[in-house]
């Protein structure tokens, strides 16, 4: 699989390179400003670019009559190759950017069978073509000062007319604003046929590279909304849309002419230059997301600073300040780029996968951003290749990319068969749980029935001690149930009295009395008046009660229902104003078990037989309870008994003696 990748890969790079390279032949060349085609077969062989010796005419702007007149001064003639002016040496002075001057060529062509045309290729400069007399071209304005020549920069392609078999090609160059003078790139001839198929082939190649960032920038944009909000992608998408604008604007932007013709040469040379700079800055950052802060915040600060200063210096200053400024940002370039290869080479140190794979591109992208620098001084004669570059790097990081999803998918897969195993060990697991757990209700349902059978043997035990108390435990038991409720509805004990508090209210009311067991039957069942020694003995079964209670809690050791049997049997008989027993506690010292536990009790002991006296009505009973409010009894409680008092009554009929 890696190796039909590989082979993918070059096979595309191959046919990049080769489709850039204008399938162009150097030779014949012109010497001593005249080029002799009379032997070439233009319209079999591939176009050929007009290099050579050309004549150049520097600090002179001469047509074709000044040459057929003779007024030409032939000493000021130089012979060069058909490139910048800067370097050339007139009268042992160095020639700088600045200035003006005359390219001329003579072409001897052979027997014409068809159209010829010329692709004039880059100058950063105003110029005329001048063909056998006539102007073909009339790029920005030449002229002899700053002041009377403006700049320009377009790629063009010139239809000729083939009137004789000789061609006179004259060029009058002006520069004032730029670091380098005269053309930039080369000038081809051919049919108007094969030079329409280079131009062609240009423009598809550019439209290609351009809608292959546009996509690139979309799903990035796509994974960056997606992704949780990343950064890195974030910043690849807006340096893919940098990218695609360069290819569009390169060249002086004739693309952007087909659609905005008064665009000015300022705009278009200004977005041009901008793209280098914020390219710069959205890669660094790119790489700074990538591999977590490898540049200093200072290094990234000072990129955004120099990259905001020079586009818009590009924009609203002088072109020759711009290109001096781009002079420095290429130095600048360069050094970015050796400090982007060595993190990547650091990171492949740290086992980083992916930055081995990403230096393979960056390399490749530095080494086409070298040859554009050296391309636009004149020091190789290639072509620009930072699209190219471009396209490459972006394989290599969706490469990484795609092998990030391949890597996720994979482990998808594997924890999707790891959790359906889980899953069918969980439902195992489900199922034996659900088992045991029935196993654990029935057992704690059997255990709640022991319980409960336990507690009504205790209370029973007291009750067959006490015939007259009857049904009076049961009555306990839903009277309590009755006043906690109401109680609960209040604000102030609504987070106290839960329905796990009343349940174990319910269960351990019914034990209030079980200290009777310990009172002798003499006293417990005399059916008169008790003496004061008698009723103190009666009183011990409070302590009789929680002493039991308390031995019963401490063996179990923990928290359950019996605290609060304890609390009822020890302090069911303590009264609000502290002059019950057997401590002679008062109010909220008094637990609220207690509390509630008092009020029910009088109330059954009071509504019902006993050996010793005769029951007394509900509405005379409710009356007392009412009396005693803050004496004998919790005002709150009472309150809550008042509230619920008619259904206290039917309780005691519905839960009789009988």
């Amino acid at each position: 699989m890696n190796k039909i990748k590989v082979v993918t890969f070059l096979l595309l790079l191959s046919t990049l390179t080769l489709s850039c390279s204008q399938e162009v032949d150097s030779k014949p060349a012109a010497q001593n400003g005249v080029l002799d085609l009379r032997n070439w077969d233009y319209s079999k062989e591939a176009p050929i670019t007009l290099n050579g010796e050309w004549e150049l005419y520097w600090q002179e702007l001469y047509n074709h009559d000044d040459f057929t007149s003779g007024t030409v001064d032939k000493s000021k003639r130089i012979l060069t190759d058909y490139k910048s002016w800067n370097g050339n040496t007139v009268n042992g002075e160095k020639l700088k950017g600045f200035g003006f001057g005359t390219y001329r060529l003579n072409m001897f062509l052979g027997v014409l069978s068809e159209p010829i045309a010329l692709q004039v290729g880059l100058i950063d400069s105003a110029y005329e073509l001048e063909i056998n007399g006539e102007i073909y071209r009339q790029i920005g304005k030449v002229g002899i000062t700053g002041k009377t020549s403006e700049g320009s920069t377009l790629l063009n392609v010139i239809d000729l007319k083939a009137d004789s078999n000789n061609l006179e090609i004259i060029i009058r160059v002006s520069n004032y604003h730029s670091r380098k003078g005269g053309p930039w790139s080369d000038l081809i001839f051919g049919s108007e046929q094969q030079i329409r198929k280079l131009v062609q082939r240009k423009s598809r190649q550019d439209y290609f590279m351009f809608g292959a960032f546009i996509i690139m920038s979309i799903s990035y944009a796509m994974l960056y909304i997606s992704r949780y909000k990343e950064r890195v992608n974030q910043f690849f998408s807006l340096f893919c849309i940098v990218i695609a604008l360069r290819v569009l604007v390169q060249g002086g932007a004739p693309y952007l002419l087909q659609y905005f013709p008064g665009l000015s040469w300022t705009i278009r040379h200004g977005l041009e230059l901008s793209t280098v700079y914020i390219g710069l800055l959205l890669f660094m950052s790119f790489i700074n997301t990538l591999f977590k802060g490898c540049f200093f915040k200072y290094e990234l600060k000072t990129a955004a600073v120099i990259a905001v200063t020079f586009s818009f210096s590009a924009f609203f200053l002088p072109p020759i300040i711009n290109s001096w400024l781009i002079a420095i940002f290429q130095v600048l370039l360069f050094i970015a780029g050796v400090q982007i290869i060595w993190i990547l080479i650091n990171n492949i140190r740290k086992r980083n996968k992916n930055a081995l794979i990403l230096l393979v591109g960056g390399l490749i992208l530095y080494f086409t951003v070298l040859n554009d620098i050296l391309y636009s001084i004149g020091k190789l004669n290639t072509f620009y290749m930072i699209p190219f570059g471009m396209l490459i790097f972006i394989l290599f990081q969706d490469h990484i990319l795609s092998m990030s999803f391949f890597n996720a998918h994979s482990l998808i897969s594997r924890q999707k068969h790891q959790l359906e195993l889980r899953n069918i060990e969980y439902l195992q697991e489900i199922e034996n749980r659900l088992i045991i757990e029935e196993e654990l209700r029935k057992s704690n349902q059997d255990l709640l029935v022991a319980r409960s059978a336990i507690i009504h043997g205790l209370a029973k035990i007291a009750e067959y001690r006490d015939s007259d108390t009857g049904a009076h435990l049961n009555r306990i038991q839903e009277y309590n149930v009755l006043l906690a409720s109401e109680l609960a509805k209040s604000e102030y004990y609504h987070d106290y009295i839960t329905d796990e508090y009343i349940e174990d209210l319910y269960l351990s009311s019914i034990l209030h009395d079980i200290g009777k067991v310990g009172v002798p039957d003499s006293i417990l069942l005399k059916p008169g008046a008790l003496t004061a020694k008698e009723f103190e003995k009666i009183k011990l079964h409070t302590l009789i009660g929680g002493d039991t209670l308390t031995s019963i809690e401490k063996d179990l050791k923990e928290k359950t229902f019996l605290t609060l049997a304890k609390d009822i049997a020890y302090m069911h008989h303590e009264k609000w104003d502290g002059s019950g027993y057997p401590y002679g506690l008062s109010g909220k010292e008094i637990p609220l078990s207690s509390r509630i536990t008092a009020v029910s009790d009088v109330y059954d002991a009071l509504t019902s037989e006993r050996v010793y006296k005769s029951p007394i009505t509900h509405e005379k009973t409710v009356e007392m309870i009412r009396t005693e409010s803050g004496k004998h009894f919790d005002p709150d409680i009472v309150d809550a008994f008042l509230k619920v008092s008619d259904t206290f009554k039917k309780l005691k009929i519905e839960v009789s003696d009988n």
